[in-house]
This record gives C-alpha cells, sequence and structure tokens, in this order.
C-alpha cells in the first residue's frame, strides 16, 4: 500500500521531532553532569590549591611589612631619631589574611545518579509539552528533580521516579503543527548548547578541561610543588630581612 506524499511527510516530520527530542535531553543531561565535575573541580581546588596562596600571601604580606619597617628604620638612620615603641610593635604585626568562601567536600556523584536523572529528564522534560497547563505540571516536577540532582540526593530523585507520569497531551498530527514543533524544539535546542558551552568556557570549567582534571587523577601535583618552592623563598627572603632589620636597628640605637 502506497503512502500518499503528505503522510510520507508527516512521517519525517514525526522522526525529526524524535531525533531533535533525543538531542536536547542529552544536551541537558551534559550540562548537568558538567556542572557537577565543575562543582567537584572546584571543591578540591578549594580545598588543595587555595588554603598554599593563602599561605603564600601570608608570608608575602609579611615581607612587605617588614620592607616598610626597614624603609622606616633607615629614615632614623638618616634622621639620627630614636625608635619608637610604637615602631618595635608595628614589625610584629600580624599580616592580613585573604578569605575564600568555604567549600566543604562532598561525595562524588555516582553512575547511578546520572542514570536516574537521565530517566527522569525524558519522562518529564516540559520542552516535549505543548499544552500550557501540563506544561506547568512538568516544570514544577522538574523543579524537584533538579533540586535532588544538585543535592546528589539519590533517594529523593529514586522517589521521585516512582511518581506518576504525565502524559503528553495527543495531538493530531498536521504538517504545520509539526513544523511548528520542530522550529521550537531547535530553538530551546540553541539556548540548551549556549548554557552547557557557556558553564565549560567560564573560568572554572576552561581551567578544569585545560588540567584535564577527573576525579581519579591529581592534576594540582606540580601546582602544589611550585607553590611550596614559592613559599619556601618568601620564608627565606623573610628571615634575611629580619636579620637586616636588626641590624638596622642596632645602628639606630646602639
Amino acid at each position: 500500500m502506497s503512502i500518499n506524499p503528505e503522510q510520507q511527510e508527516i512521517e519525517e516530520k514525526q522522526k525529526e521531532i524524535q531525533d531533535l527530542t533525543k538531542q536536547l535531553i542529552d544536551t541537558e543531561l551534559q550540562f548537568a553532569k558538567d556542572y557537577l565535575r565543575i562543582r567537584h573541580f572546584s571543591i578540591q581546588l578549594s580545598r588543595e590549591i587555595i588554603p598554599m596562596y593563602t599561605r603564600l600571601e601570608r608570608w608575602q604580606q609579611r615581607i612587605k611589612t617588614s620592607n616598610e619597617q626597614m624603609e622606616k628604620l633607615r629614615d632614623i638612620r638618616v634622621q639620627q631619631q630614636s625608635i619608637t615603641h610604637e615602631l618595635i610593635s608595628s614589625s610584629f604585626m600580624k599580616p592580613k589574611i585573604s578569605v575564600y568562601p568555604t567549600i566543604h567536600e562532598e561525595s562524588l556523584p555516582t553512575e547511578e545518579l546520572f542514570t536516574t536523572y537521565h530517566s527522569l529528564l525524558i519522562r518529564f522534560h516540559p520542552d516535549v509539552e505543548t499544552d500550557s497547563e501540563k506544561r506547568q505540571e512538568r516544570i514544577a516536577r522538574m523543579s524537584k528533580i533538579n533540586q535532588a540532582y544538585v543535592q546528589q540526593d539519590l533517594e529523593k530523585l529514586c522517589s521521585l521516579r516512582q511518581e506518576e507520569d504525565i502524559p503528553v497531551t495527543q495531538e493530531a498530527d498536521n504538517l504545520v503543527r509539526l513544523v511548528r514543533k520542530i522550529a521550537k524544539l531547535r530553538s530551546v535546542i540553541k539556548s540548551a548548547e549556549k548554557r552547557k558551552n557557556e558553564q565549560s568556557k567560564s573560568p572554572l570549567g576552561t581551567l578544569m578541561n585545560t588540567l584535564q582534571w577527573t576525579s581519579s587523577t591529581d592534576v594540582f601535583e606540580n601546582t602544589k610543588e611550585m607553590l611550596e618552592e614559592i613559599i619556601d623563598q618568601q620564608k627565606f627572603l623573610w628571615l634575611n630581612q629580619q636579620m637586616r632589620s636588626a641590624q638596622l636597628l642596632t645602628e639606630v640605637d646602639p
């Protein structure tokens, strides 16, 4: 039995809609995976690298303070002035400490978390629905799903998976309706891909990708070694400053 040209075109559009829907779900899932990866990268960065920069800043501040006090001592030596108690005590001024946001340790996401979230995306994604009321139902359901995903609450996701489906509104397909749906899906996919790319190209995302970070590798090892060496250099410089400062002190107040 032959199919008339219009029916054949309808079937082609239906197939295109299926492909676009899959592309949308895959894009959203990749965005969600990248979100957790970047968050865990940020946690590891905050735990292992940022504290070392804080230590480095402390030593740099000590060196800066020592330099300032040595300049004052040199001025005093030239002007033959006496050393005040404030000058001596200020040489032991506490360095400024940078305040970084505290990011706590958390468990790594599991493949089961991704698989469960993926199945829920397929079932409840709001952009596959044309009816406004049912679309709002799906948006509300996906809000709960996304909240559980971000919290890595697998138990909650599994609980949401047990809830009833929200059936997609069934409408008689015609070319005009299908073409509109295809145009809408393409627009939504474009927005989703833009959001995914912006996240990937964010400062943290770029750094993570440049370092080729994964949860099973320690890409910070070289950075930590380099920072330890710089910190040791700063300590040595500060000790030399203290010796020089003591020498200046005896010169201005023998």
